[in-house]
């Protein structure tokens, strides 16, 4: 706490670095978390994918898309290329 009565504010890690950080206190060796971080931040977006194409049908850009749902620029523009291909993301198995 600052003298004003303020708590100080840091930025949030991106959720791929926060995933890999608590699987790396979990015990899972660097390799290993660093794999199951990327993949926890890649779930989320993937959960959000199905609000992506409703966003884009209000014209918004892309960088807004992202982030009002909090996901990367990159996963909004491959969930709208999947959509035009008809391909969801969401029901292939891991």
């Amino acid at each position: 706490m600052t003298a004003s009565g303020e708590l100080p504010c840091q930025p949030c890690p991106s959720p791929d670095a926060l995933g890999t950080v608590v699987a790396e206190r979990l015990g899972y060796p660097p390799e290993k978390a660093l794999t199951l971080g990327r993949f926890v931040a890649g779930s989320s977006a993937r959960a959000k994918a199905g609000e992506v194409p409703r966003l884009d049908s209000e014209a918004l850009q892309r960088t807004e898309i992202a982030k009002r749902l909090d996901i990367g620029v990159a996963s909004v523009y491959r969930v709208l290329a999947d959509a035009k291909k008809g391909v969801d993301r969401r029901q292939v198995a891991m």
